[in-house]
């Protein structure tokens, strides 16, 4: 196979034997390969969720071909044949193989298990929601001390709840035609929670009329009138504060710029410079040496 992977950050756990809390891990990790590598067809011994980053290609589940772009998730369940091919800017995604401990002993762990292990339907866009606890997660697979299992069934609950969430959602919210204050503060909310939800996501903007069931002018006026900004500036503001906050956190500028949705480093650094008053590099070096980074 001429195409690699760039580099593989691979945990597996023999015989499934990893159970922590209700879930039972068998690998997690951050595969980033060239155009063209194939992962190679396989069987699922367990459920599956890959997290697009960044690139492209496309994953085949059973004869079926699906596109991965920026913030795809993708879900496998038990028995089926799959794989994943980069594309010609080639791929990088997050992945946690799991499986549950036992039959559940809540509705919350009963229906979780129901979908994961059989997932219909299995691709969503909007993986910036659960990027964060990804990125959790497999920050704590090298420590080995008294609170790992407790972080990681945290990191993994957070994981899957939140890609259940996203799969069971409403295919649009529903507001009355109603000015009254409390229904604009509904609206208002809803909208800051979907931007929240998909900071970094190129489309995170231009869904919101889709997902409303207004027209984008109209919600930006709304936005506008109650919070005193617009919807873009609203978005960079918390783009970028969770750019600093992943910075801070000692992250390499070049994976924040990837999360965050940028093609190059030079363009999250101007923009970032143009947010922040510094590079992203100058933000980090500051706050390691306890100087506070504020313009």
């Amino acid at each position: 196979m001429s195409a690699r992977a760039r580099y593989h950050f691979d945990n597996t756990y023999p015989g499934m034997r990893r159970t922590v809390g209700p879930f039972i891990l068998y690998q997690a990790g951050d595969l980033s390969c060239e155009p063209g590598y194939e992962v190679g067809e396989h069987v699922q011994r367990v459920a599956e969720i890959t997290c697009v980053v960044s690139g492209g290609g496309a994953a085949e589940t059973d004869g079926e071909r699906t596109p991965l772009r920026p913030g795809t998730l993708y879900l496998n369940g038990m028995g089926e044949r799959h794989n994943i091919v980069a594309g010609n800017e080639g791929l990088r995604f997050f992945y946690l193989g799991f499986l549950f401990a036992g039959e559940g002993d809540t509705d919350a762990l009963r229906q979780m298990r129901a979908f994961f292990l059989r997932p219909a339907p299995r691709c969503m866009e909007g993986a910036p929601a659960v990027q964060d606890a990804f990125l959790g997660l497999l920050s704590q697979l090298a420590c080995r001390d008294a609170f790992l299992d407790m972080l990681l069934e945290s990191y993994i609950t957070q994981i899957l709840c939140g890609v259940y969430r996203l799969f069971h959602r409403q295919a649009q919210y529903t507001y009355f035609v109603d000015e009254a204050r409390g229904a604009d503060d509904r609206l208002i909310a809803a909208m800051m929670q979907h931007i929240d939800a998909r900071l970094g996501d190129p489309r995170c903007l231009s869904s919101l009329a889709a997902e409303f069931g207004y027209s984008y002018v109209h919600l930006s006026r709304r936005f506008l009138s109650s919070t005193g900004k617009t919807l873009k500036a609203y978005y960079d503001s918390r783009l970028f504060e969770r750019a600093c906050a992943r910075l801070a956190a000692g992250m390499r500028v070049t994976a924040v710029a990837e999360l965050m949705g940028y093609r190059s480093i030079a363009s999250f650094s101007g923009a970032f410079k143009k947010h922040c008053g510094m590079s992203p590099t100058e933000y980090q070096r500051r706050y390691q040496r306890g100087v506070s980074p504020e313009k």
